[in-house]
């Protein structure tokens, strides 16, 4: 079966509407209902029946900024909570940064997030790669639609993988000896060069791994 043949395009009932922050959520419960499906484990049947719940976004170095509003304008500069020094606090956190990236890149060329649409492709069984999500979310879409596709579905699908894995470790939440800005920007304070300005740009990678890159100002975005 070829890569198209493998997927299942959701009809409009499931079809993505205004408010890509609402829709990211709806994207992540509709695999996440499925993942749960899919997995028999004594962990599948705990989160089922109320154990740790549907995985919080309101964490770490980046996934706190998902659920933020404003921050992601249109044919504007890319925002700087896409870029940092690390990865997050984990796995989960550098798919919030990847996801965050793509949305700032989208918004930076043009796109007006709170009313873009776009048609959600259904993989079956979470046997898929990348190609498979660029290709579906190309064959069921065009343009800004299938690039938002391309991020929030891969973001959705990597998310149900990895925290089945290893679910988010909240407990810094309520460690007071822990410095969150100082994990998440270990250079502030460091000093650091002075050679000119930078701007933020997004590099020339392919959606979903466009991402906000910070460049001398003398140079510009290409």
């Amino acid at each position: 079966m070829n890569k198209i043949g493998q997927v299942l395009l959701l009809t409009a009932a499931t079809g993505v509407t205004a408010d890509f922050q609402e829709n990211l959520q709806g994207t992540m419960d509709f695999y996440y209902e499925k993942k749960l499906n899919e997995t028999s484990t004594g962990r599948s049947q705990a989160l089922r029946s109320g154990g740790p719940g549907f995985p919080k976004l309101e964490y770490g170095c980046y996934c706190r900024h998902i659920s933020k509003r404003g921050i992601f304008k249109q044919d504007e500069a890319p925002t700087n909570r896409a870029t940092g020094a690390t990865n997050g606090l984990d796995p989960i956190d550098a798919l919030c940064k990847q996801v965050i990236n793509g949305w700032a890149c989208l918004a930076s060329a043009g796109c007006d997030l709170e009313a873009q649409t776009f048609q959600q492709p259904s993989f079956f069984g979470f046997r898929y790669d990348k190609d498979q999500i660029i290709t579906a979310c190309d064959h069921a879409n065009s343009g800004f639609a299938a690039d938002l596709c391309k991020v929030q579905t891969f973001f959705a699908l990597e998310f149900m993988n990895e925290y089945f894995v290893s679910p988010p470790d909240l407990s810094y939440l309520e460690d007071g000896s822990q410095d969150l800005n100082a994990i998440c920007n270990p250079r502030v304070g460091t000093g650091g060069n002075n050679k000119g300005k930078y701007i933020r740009c997004c590099n020339n990678a392919e959606y979903p791994d466009k991402k906000v890159v910070a460049v001398l100002g003398s140079k510009g975005c290409n």
